[in-house]
């Protein structure tokens, strides 16, 4: 069974600054762990939604037990709906799976209390298929992950500025 991780999170930008800032994520000197970003795929539906799939390489610090593991392959896919201002983004491991697999999704929307913030739903399922040290493993990727969730807005704030 995978641990999930929700939050909510109220950034003070509107919903087309927090979309546009989105595409300044990587790289960026506040996430010196992204390694490479690529593009790709990238379509305009008929509804006008811009689908994106981006390929990234990321480095974290691990402990001891882990330092052989010097990277990771992740996937986003990411949904832009201008026209009902929403954003949504699936994000994946593709390598180290068996050890560790995250997904996430964001959805990015205006805050109906005042349109000059947004609103960030974020949901993770961490799980491992590891015999033996999967409750470990499981219970450091959601550690890391509830970590690293907790600093986005820092970093969307320093982007922006």
């Amino acid at each position: 069974m995978a641990k999930f991780y929700s939050s909510s999170n109220v950034y003070n930008f509107d919903w087309d600054q927090v979309s546009a800032i989105y595409w300044k994520k990587y790289p960026n000197p506040y996430s010196p762990h992204v390694l490479t970003e690529d593009v790709i795929e990238r379509s305009v539906v008929v509804d006008r939604k811009l689908i994106t799939t981006r390929l990234l390489k990321k480095t974290n610090k691990l402990p001891r037990w882990g330092e052989k593991v010097s990277s990771a392959y992740i996937v986003e896919e990411s949904i832009v709906d201008p026209v009902n201002k929403k954003l949504t983004t699936y994000t994946r491991n593709i390598t180290l799976t068996k050890w560790l697999l995250l997904e996430e999704k964001c959805e990015y929307y205006p805050c109906s209390q005042n349109s000059n913030w947004t609103i960030c739903k974020r949901y993770a399922w961490i799980s491992s298929s590891m015999f033996g040290l999967a409750p470990a493993l499981k219970a450091f990727g959601y550690e890391r992950f509830k970590s690293n969730a907790s600093k986005v807005k820092i970093v969307l704030t320093n982007i922006y500025n």
